[in-house]
């Protein structure tokens, strides 16, 4: 629900006439025009993005993208995975399986271009277009937002007036269409204030089904002071340069790696202590995680890479963490969308979870990278910022550490 400083807002702003329906560009500029004028409005915002992921094999599980803006140009935003925290001239990352380590980063004023800088334009965190539009950004920005670093390039497709709920309450819907997807978001008539949103996405080329919907409710409020939750505190932390500092406290660097026999999409078994000699690269995904699309290409690059410089290296795709009905349907899926996407990587399926609890639970998607000796070199959770650059260094530095026994 809008707090009294938002609902305060809609006396000043709820007696404009409602947008024109025949240009959808110029009513979608409209609507939002009006939304970044009550975003900035607010001394200080704070809001939370509740969504749930809804595709074959996903869990359901709601999750929370918590973000804020002011006072100034100070900014935050936390999702499962990572935390970055704006303030007057520096900005923090954090990642969520290693509270002791965070990066320490330049901050001009630009959230988007300080958090693309740590994070990179594939990472999880991006700006919300209410820090957008509070900072004095443009059209662009706000759907750029909206792609939520997932959906490509958006066209407006739509805008209109609708009503929703009982009893019904008036709400301005623009709907945007992407080559890989589409956007449906609702803004309160009212308070002109983002309300909720949909979003579908679709990997490039996969068969039908493997749409993943994602859908949203939006809790701005209005703070007369700073929100203490955009508050970080360094004390007791370790400052790093780059998002592959941080690493992982779930899995130590140097750890052993865990006895794991998964099976292929052939229903064989696959050993990883029969792989000793050679560097291995776990890469953890699952169907319905948009990121891991993206990061399986990457996988499949470093593979390519490794083969053509004649290293010892084998790099499996580990599916996991699907909730689907039996192994003849993960094995059917996995398989189709394997064959949609053209990927030449081994597929091995952690039908239980095993292996993703055994590897410390590192969240989707994750790289673990293991030494000739079967030792863990490293860990990286989530979306590389450069994915290339870092894997390849990963897997050089596994190599140097010897071969078993040594």
């Amino acid at each position: 629900m809008p707090s009294i400083a938002i609902a305060a807002l809609a006396t000043v702003l709820a007696a404009q006439d409602a947008p024109p329906v025949a240009d959808s560009l110029a009513c979608a500029r409209q609507v939002l025009e009006r939304a970044a004028q009550a975003y900035r409005a607010m001394p200080v915002l704070r809001d939370r993005l509740r969504y749930i992921v809804e595709a074959p094999g996903s869990e359901r599980v709601p999750k929370d993208l918590a973000y804020g803006s002011g006072p100034g140009t100070d900014a935050y935003a936390t999702d499962p995975g990572l935390a970055a925290y704006a303030e007057g001239k520096r900005l923090r990352v954090v990642r969520a399986g290693a509270p002791q380590r965070y990066v320490d980063a330049p901050y001009a004023g630009d959230f988007r271009a300080a958090l693309d800088a740590v994070t990179g334009a594939e990472g999880s965190l991006f700006e919300p277009p209410p820090i957008a539009m509070r900072t004095g950004k443009g059209f662009e920005a706000w759907l750029d937002g909206l792609r939520f670093k997932q959906l490509g390039p958006l066209q407006v497709v739509g805008c209109a007036r609708e009503l929703r709920g009982e009893p019904p309450v008036p709400r301005d819907v623009v709907r945007l269409e992407a080559a890989n997807g589409s956007v449906r978001v609702a803004l309160d008539a009212s308070t002109h204030l983002f309300s909720d949103i949909s979003l579908e996405l679709r990997p490039p080329g996969a068969p039908p089904g493997f749409a993943v919907r994602v859908e949203g409710t939006f809790s701005p409020e209005a703070l007369a002071a700073a929100d203490p939750a955009g508050r970080f505190d360094p004390a007791g932390r370790t400052a790093v340069a780059t998002l592959a500092d941080l690493g992982s406290d779930r899995l130590a660097q140097g750890s052993p790696a865990p006895d794991l026999v998964l099976l292929d999409l052939q229903d064989r078994p696959v050993a990883l202590r029969d792989l000793r000699g050679q560097v291995i690269v776990l890469d953890l995904w699952a169907t319905w995680c948009v990121p891991c699309w993206k990061g399986l290409r990457h996988a499949q690059d470093l593979a390519v890479w490794a083969r053509s410089e004649g290293l010892p290296v084998r790099v499996l795709a580990v599916n996991t963490l699907e909730e689907l009905a039996s192994p003849s349907e993960r094995r059917e899926r996995v398989g189709a969308f394997w064959r949609s996407q053209g990927l030449s990587l081994d597929v091995l399926l952690d039908l239980d979870d095993t292996a993703f609890r055994a590897l410390g639970s590192p969240g989707l998607p994750s790289l673990v990278v293991i030494d000739k000796a079967g030792q863990v070199r490293a860990v990286h959770a989530g979306a590389l910022a450069t994915p290339e650059v870092t894997l390849r260094a990963a897997v050089r530095g596994a190599l140097d550490q010897g071969a078993p026994g040594q």
